[in-house]
């Protein structure tokens, strides 16, 4: 007789989260916590990992084998009642699919599948200990393939006791029928089943903007659906304000690859269906069960559609700081100022708005590619930075602004001053869409397609005048250097060459000395040391 060999047998352990309807009972929540529950393959001998399952060879004839190696589940202790179910999932097989057998044996003469048992502990057993034999078969359990065109009527048992202290050991055992030559193989899955009931609905988390700029473009919309279940639908639901029925629109669900748990959804409103007014709307989820809401058609959300180039108003408290924002419907980041707490002295009412770049002046050759307006209803004195963050157009996602053709990595913030587009620098987020930029001053800034050189760094104030503190001219701005992250320096001198002030790492001179007197009125020389280069000039200082 030929001996029958299983030396190949690999068996692959997999952990599936899931809540059938069928399996769910009433009165507990849905905590599934993926991360805590584990499997090991471990070796009966010596208790270390390993990868495969290995039932030896097998002697002449038929009898039973047990595998050298046992599967060691950890999960969670709580009040959730789980269930464990073992089955196998041989989907290449192609022979009777009414065949119990767990095992498929492969050889150059045969395929052919054989009975697979199981037999699960509480705690690892010593080595020697397990053994199906025909003495104890009774309490082993036969695993089967969920292919099988019964296996529904056989699910019951495919189910493995859960054990108080969280873990379970599971021992495999193989039934060889006849003599034969060949290696055994088969995909086991281990599935982790929490008999809970679906009480919740989909929580769905989603941004209410307060207005958008509409420039005449399609408008997406997007949300975050979490479910402990799988969610079925998403629905998108809107109508203008007096109108008396929704348009309903379906939602793209996008499951997040790193939390099973998590959808994005997405839609987009077409252009030709947006007009200036205000928009109702509310996202509705399922899982088949329960609904979730983010609005809903009573309480809607409410987004203002305005004229592209129209204002926004927003009050900026000086304690606890804040943002004005222009969102456009362009899928970009927003246009916003946003103030740190205590970064001015006191409130301000600012208005922004979006400048038709057509309107405004160029830069060398350039035209802007997007204009922004900040206006304060009086005088505001920064203590701090703001950050300024400008979005421009890149509806295809190609790197390059439409209409213009610049390409976004080169974009840079300027601010326009009494006529003249002074440079801030900036820092381009091509996945947003936006320039961000540090600033102390309210104006009008534009972006263009420029890199900073020499003449960026150099303050455009010839003459300051510290000591009036009136807004104008009471510091030099030496432009760009803000937002420049490498080292830098500022050194003023007076006419006899002696070093009045060092400035480290600080673009702006206030015409104060290193104890922070206000210098006396004359002309002053500076030096920017920066990548290696020093650019020199001169300052007036007036009182």
């Amino acid at each position: 007789m030929t001996p029958v060999r299983g030396r190949a047998f690999a068996a692959a352990a997999l952990i599936a989260l899931a809540i059938p309807p069928a399996a769910r009972q009433a009165g507990h929540p849905i905590t599934a916590r993926l991360t805590e529950t584990k499997a090991q393959l471990l070796k009966i001998s010596d208790g270390q990992s390993t990868a495969n399952l290995d039932f030896g060879s097998a002697p002449p004839g038929a009898g039973r084998r047990s595998a050298g190696q046992g599967l060691k589940l950890t999960y969670p202790v709580d009040n959730i009642t789980r269930d464990i179910r073992v089955y196998t999932n041989n989907r290449g097989w192609t022979g009777d699919r009414t065949d119990s057998g767990g095992l498929i044996l492969s050889s150059a003469t045969l395929s052919k599948r054989l009975p697979l048992f199981r037999l699960s502990f509480s705690s690892a057993q010593p080595a020697g200990s397990v053994a199906f034999t025909e003495e104890n078969a009774s309490s082993w359990n036969q695993i089967f393939d969920i292919n099988d065109t019964n296996f529904e009527q056989k699910r019951s048992a495919s189910i493995v006791p859960q054990d108080p202290l969280g873990s379970t050991f599971i021992y495999f055992g193989a039934r060889l029928e006849s003599p034969a030559q060949g290696s055994y193989s088969t995909r086991i899955i281990v599935e982790i089943v929490n008999n809970v009931t679906d009480d919740g609905a989909p929580g769905l988390a989603h941004e209410v903007l307060k207005n958008v700029n509409f420039r005449r473009k399609a408008m997406p919309f997007t949300a975050v659906i979490a479910e402990d279940v799988q969610v079925t639908t998403a629905t998108f639901h809107y109508r203008f304000e007096g109108e008396e029925s929704y348009a309903v629109l379906p939602v793209e669900l996008v499951q997040n690859p790193s939390n099973p748990f998590q959808w994005t959804a997405k839609v987009t409103i077409p252009k030709e269906k947006l007009r200036i007014g205000v928009l109702e709307y509310y996202f509705e989820a399922a899982d088949g069960f329960v609904q979730g809401f983010s609005g809903t058609d009573s309480g809607p959300n409410r987004t203002a559609i305005l004229d592209e180039f129209a204002p926004v108003v927003e009050t900026i408290p000086p304690q606890s700081g804040g943002k004005i924002s222009i969102v456009e419907d362009t899928g970009a980041g927003a246009t916003s100022l946003d103030f740190p707490p205590g970064s001015i002295e006191i409130q301000v009412v600012i208005t922004a708005k979006k400048i038709d770049p057509l309107t405004q002046p160029m830069l060398s050759t350039h035209r802007p590619v997007s204009v922004y307006e900040f206006t304060p209803e009086r005088s505001v004195s920064f203590l701090s930075p703001a950050k300024l963050t400008l979005s421009y157009v890149d509806d295809n996602g190609d790197g390059f602004v439409d209409a213009t053709g610049e390409a976004a990595r080169d974009l840079k913030v300027y601010r326009l001053d009494e006529g003249e587009w002074r440079f801030l620098g900036g820092k381009v987020d091509e996945a947003m869409r936006t320039v961000t930029v540090n600033i102390t001053h309210l104006s009008t800034f534009g972006l263009f397609p420029a890199q900073a050189g020499a003449g960026d760094l150099r303050p455009k104030e010839k003459i300051i005048t510290p000591g009036l503190k009136d807004g104008i001219n009471d510091s030099a701005v030496f432009d760009g250097l803000q937002e420049r992250t490498e080292p830098f320096r500022v050194e003023i001198f007076d006419v006899m060459g002696r070093r009045v002030r060092t400035l480290d790492q600080v673009g702006q001179w206030d015409g104060t000395d290193a104890s922070g007197r206000t210098v006396e009125t004359g002309v002053y020389l500076y030096q920017v040391h920066i990548q290696g280069r020093v650019l020199s000039g001169t300052i007036t200082v007036a009182k």
